[in-house]
């Protein structure tokens, strides 16, 4: 597996950074962007990528934001796009499978992005709320108001251990997407932690983890490999 420093730009307060990591010989392969907000899950994106690429699919794992709750939803945005221009302007990648992963917090700018961008060909969602309650300046739009806007399909996948997305929220994503017609896969799984994949929260195990990270390589493999 190559891996290699990316800097494709973006916005001032969080720049498209990261490493690609890119099956041997690859030809028009899809890739996949990897995005994260808590130091955290730096292993987990770590581990996403390696099993991308063993199926096959290259990764660009960027590096977090310094501060995810400070930084506005234009600028995850502007950064995630300029990653996916990056992505398309690579001769060994096929710049029409395209996708992108946000775990933790970050699955909200991962769903966000699929909304907003037509380079996307898969969405997953694993871990960050679709309902935000409060808005503000940096957050004005509740992301589920943008369903509509979604052009490809989504995993969501959620931990049932997570306080912050209770079983009601989760089924206000289930209806939304439904009454929008959208393509998705919704799971809401045991033993994944009160923060999704976090493997210092409280209730994290190794197995369902696991599970939980074949699930998404499954999705994105299906999609983006399908003839």
């Amino acid at each position: 597996m190559a891996a290699e420093r990316i800097e494709a730009g973006g916005a001032s307060a969080w720049r498209a950074r990261g490493e690609l990591h890119v099956p041997n010989g690859a030809e028009e392969v899809p890739a996949v962007v990897l995005v994260h907000a808590e130091s955290a899950l730096q292993s987990e994106i770590d581990t996403l990528a390696r099993l991308l690429v063993d199926e096959g699919i290259a990764a660009l794992a960027l590096e977090r934001p310094d501060s995810a709750a400070e930084l506005a939803d234009r600028d995850a945005l502007k950064t995630l796009e300029s990653a996916l221009e990056a992505l398309a302007r690579d001769e060994r990648l096929d710049g029409a499978r395209l996708a992108v992963v946000g775990v933790g917090s970050a699955g909200t700018l991962a769903f966000l992005c699929g909304c907003a961008s037509r380079r996307v060909a898969a969405v997953v969602d694993a871990g960050g709320s679709l309902v935000r309650g409060e808005l503000s300046e940096r957050h004005p739009i509740e992301p589920l108001e943008l369903t509509l806007n979604l052009g490809a399909p989504l995993l969501a996948l959620f931990s049932a251990d997570d306080p912050a997305i209770p079983s009601r929220q989760v089924e206000q994503v289930r209806l939304a997407l439904e009454r929008a017609g959208r393509t998705f896969e919704l799971e809401v799984a045991r033993g994944l932690g009160a923060r999704l994949l976090d493997p210092t929260a409280p209730g994290y195990h190794a197995e369902p983890a696991r599970a939980a990270r074949e699930r998404i390589v499954r999705f994105l493999s299906t999609i983006l490999q399908h003839d």
